[in-house]
């Protein structure tokens, strides 16, 4: 069940006002009035089933009368290593792998990426891109975002890997869903160079896998990929 976020706390039975973003979200993108239930989770977290009492121009006022059981995360962590991309592209990846249940995003800057994300602008492409996970979970039920970071090079991004490190690469044995923690790489459109791959192989439990026998586009791969392994 989708929900909105709330960086307060709610009890049962006890109103409560929310304001600025929050508020406009819920009246004016699903048009909710006073009378209507509406799920919303807090910052412990806890969900609840609310019913909306007051509406305003900046505030809608919430009293919530049911807990909802939160949903529960993959058995097994897996973690993303993607290379930069196109960014509405990163985008895609991004709010499709965490409704998938991904566990840690790791974008970063591989030889054949088309943009370098500027340190001046750091702050801002993370925020954005948390607030797109956010987004995301709200509209899948999801409890918690994943992880996010970036890393200015391959060798930084491979310190966040864990458990088995899976180089996507359409040379690669078939990928088969796993109950074991993992890590799957993602290159850019035009795929790692001969470095990047022998660095990555190189990496203790990695090895070289494909999914099927075409070729696909690296936001393609990246969701196939993570959706073959949680």
């Amino acid at each position: 069940m989708n929900y909105f976020r709330y960086d307060g706390r709610l009890k049962l039975g006890e109103q409560t006002t929310i304001r600025n973003d929050v508020a406009r979200h819920i009246r004016d993108s699903r048009r909710m009035k006073v009378g209507e239930e509406v799920s919303i989770q807090d910052f412990t977290p806890q969900r609840f089933l609310a019913r909306i009492t007051e509406v305003d121009r900046n505030t809608i006022t919430v009293e919530p009368f049911k807990e909802i059981e939160l949903p529960q995360e993959p058995a097994h962590r897996v973690t993303l290593l993607q290379a930069l991309i196109a960014e509405q592209n990163i985008d895609m990846i991004l709010q499709k792998t965490t409704e998938l249940g991904v566990a840690t995003i790791i974008l970063f800057q591989a030889d054949r990426s088309p943009n370098t994300v500027k340190e001046d602008r750091l702050d801002h492409k993370l925020t954005r891109w948390n607030n797109i996970l956010n987004a995301a979970c709200e509209q899948s039920g999801r409890t918690n975002p994943p992880f996010l970071a970036i890393e200015k090079s391959l060798a930084h991004a491979l310190t966040h890997a864990h458990g088995s490190v899976l180089l996507l690469d359409y040379e690669g044995s078939a990928l088969k869903s796993s109950d074991e923690e993992a890590t799957i790489i993602v290159g850019p459109e035009g795929g790692f160079t001969s470095e990047e791959k022998e660095t990555i192989l190189a990496h203790p439990q990695s090895t070289s896998v494909s999914i099927g026998t075409y070729t696909l586009r690296a936001e393609t791969a990246a969701i196939a990929g993570v959706a073959r392994l949680i």
